[in-house]
């Protein structure tokens, strides 16, 4: 019988040595795609696209092949080592019955996993095969890529442990390519990027990340996390750090000048209050998070007046241009939190609820009914704006009225000519999906990243004609999977997306820090309505989104870790 207990002991010592380094490795892997991939560069801008996805190729794969030999190694050591029944085969396979996958899996994987399926099937039905596998008319957004993801996503979900410490990183790295940006909009090139590059390239391109829209739904991202981590933090030191992180953040989202970026600032302030605004230090700390945007645009305002011509405009732009005065209302806001802390810090707080055995002040908590107040201004604002838009491009009979009195009133024109021509470049991707393609088309797509091919082929003469251009993305993810992917692509991704925020917001008690992650890729979602997936940015979101997966699943213990491991 001691014979029999020395031996369990040595396989649970076994296991937790492969397990940890299963976890280690995973890791490390998290660590780079969050740091080093987003600043990787290999001759400049010139194969920019290219290198940093034969980046994520590379590293990825290593870490699938890692993993494998690890479980390998794992299996033939317990098989020879352990005459004890169930083997570690045994206990592995049987969670793959059917009786008891459905304890091994979550809604997420169900997605991913139709997800994966329609690409496989929309490039196979593809009359451009080679071009939906690898995906070279486009960004290399192919099925090949999608295999990638689908492989980091098992990876991560399965064996990765979250650590503040990985978030932390990242916003370092965030912040330098935040800075590099600035310094380029300012068009000091300390890296010496735009060498080689002519000056209406110049106006394009930014730090690391290259393209400008790209560029901003990166930063868009650092903004979010480091922001929701300076309203939920305790220690002073690291709330400085992440307000000073915000700041960059910020003002490199700002200072990217691409539209997008407005998107992924809004969301943040539209979503944030629902998880983090419970109590007076976190309302206080989100008014602070709303001055930091307003010096910002102060910022942003005097490096307009240092860069006298910039090439490109943009809402903000736009904006200062026409009401100036906008550039200076970080000046009253500061006032109003220099006010509200001294009110806040003047009301006693009266102890008399008992939460996990403390005396908690009741009036530190926020009224439950403020942040649906909050939401009430919100949902009015929203409702004005669709009102304008409404009788501007439907009714029509008072179009004037509102756009003498609307700022920036040309954005509220629906045409070809909105937002640089996505107003035609989606007229053009629905027309295709609702005339020109076959039932399994609307289904399945016409292929992965295939859209150049599909408008050049149906509109070319009209673009070229028009705009003197070709789309090769529909300048919306969602638009671009449709086409792409199909209906059930569309479904399956946002079945992806929706559930794995779904599933950390559930989870959230357990690691608040995790809201980062969640705001992270809630902003990226909605600046995503008017920019595009590429491999240059794109996996760091995915990593986020599956950091937000392998919490539930470290909860409900249902990782490969322990079902192998175990």
């Amino acid at each position: 019988m001691g014979k029999v207990n020395v031996k369990v002991k040595k396989r649970e010592s076994l296991s937790d040595i492969f397990r940890n380094i299963a976890t280690g490795v995973t890791g490390f892997f998290v660590f780079l795609i969050l740091t080093v991939f987003p600043l990787y560069t290999h001759d400049m801008y010139f194969d920019i696209l290219k290198s940093r996805y034969v980046f994520f190729k590379v590293w990825t794969l290593a870490l699938v092949f890692i993993l494998l030999g690890l479980g390998i190694a794992y299996l033939f050591i317990d098989y020879n080592n352990n005459s004890s029944s169930p083997s570690a085969i045994e206990r592995f396979l049987s969670a793959f019955k059917l009786k008891n996958i459905k304890k091994h899996i979550i809604i997420t994987d169900i997605f991913f996993v139709i997800m994966l399926f329609c690409v496989i099937i929309s490039a196979a039905g593809s009359n451009f095969k080679e071009e939906a596998f690898f995906g070279t008319s486009g960004r290399y957004q192919g099925t090949e890529c999608w295999i990638l993801y689908f492989l980091t996503y098992v990876a991560i979900s399965r064996t990765f442990k979250f650590k503040i410490m990985y978030l932390d990183y990242a916003i370092i790295a965030g912040i330098f390519s935040c800075i590099w940006g600035i310094t380029d909009f300012l068009y000091l090139d300390v890296f010496n990027f735009f060498a080689n590059v002519s000056d209406m390239q110049k106006s394009m391109f930014a730090s690391s990340v290259g393209n400008l829209n790209t560029f901003t739904n990166y930063t868009v991202m650092v903004f979010a996390v480091s922001a929701s981590l300076f309203i939920i933090e305790k220690q002073t030191v690291k709330k400085i750090f992440y307000l000073l992180a915000t700041l960059v953040a910020c003002a490199g989202s700002i200072f990217g000048l691409a539209d997008n970026a407005f998107l992924g600032l809004a969301s943040f302030y539209l979503f944030i209050p629902m998880f983090c605004v419970k109590n007076r230090r976190s309302l206080l700390r989100f008014f602070i998070t709303i001055d930091v945007f307003l010096v910002s645009l102060y910022l942003f305002w005097c490096g307009m007046k240092l860069n006298h011509n910039p090439l490109q405009a943009s809402i903000i732009m736009d904006l200062l241009n026409q009401h100036s005065i906008v550039a200076y209302l970080f000046v009253p806001f500061t006032v109003f939190i220099i006010v509200l802390y001294f009110i806040l810090n003047k009301l006693k707080p009266n102890y008399g609820e008992m939460i996990d055995s403390k005396l908690v002040p009741l009036d530190s908590y926020l009224p439950k009914n403020l942040v649906k107040v909050y939401y009430i201004v919100i949902i009015s604002i929203i409702a004005f704006i669709v009102f304008i838009l409404i009788q501007i491009n439907i009714v029509k009979t008072n179009a004037d009225f509102w756009l003498s009195r609307v700022p920036s009133s040309h954005l509220f024109v629906l045409s070809d000519d909105w937002g640089t021509h996505c107003g035609h470049n989606w007229r053009i991707a629905f027309t295709n999906f609702t005339q020109n393609f076959s039932i399994f088309q609307k289904l399945f797509g016409y292929g992965p990243d295939t859209y150049l091919i599909v408008s050049e082929r149906t509109f070319y003469e009209e673009m070229v004609s028009r705009y003197g251009e070709v789309y090769d993305s529909a300048h919306n993810e969602y638009i671009n999977y449709l086409i792409c992917e199909g209906a059930v692509g569309l479904i399956a991704y946002m079945g992806i997306l929706i559930s794995s925020i779904k599933l950390e917001v559930k989870n959230m008690k357990e690691n608040p820090f995790v809201v980062a992650c969640v705001m992270a890729v809630i902003a990226y979602a909605v600046q995503a309505i008017v920019n595009i997936a590429i491999p240059i940015t794109t996996p760091v979101f995915f990593a986020l989104m599956f950091i937000c997966a392998s919490e539930e699943i470290n909860n409900k213990k249902l990782s490969i870790n322990n079902a192998l491991y175990s």
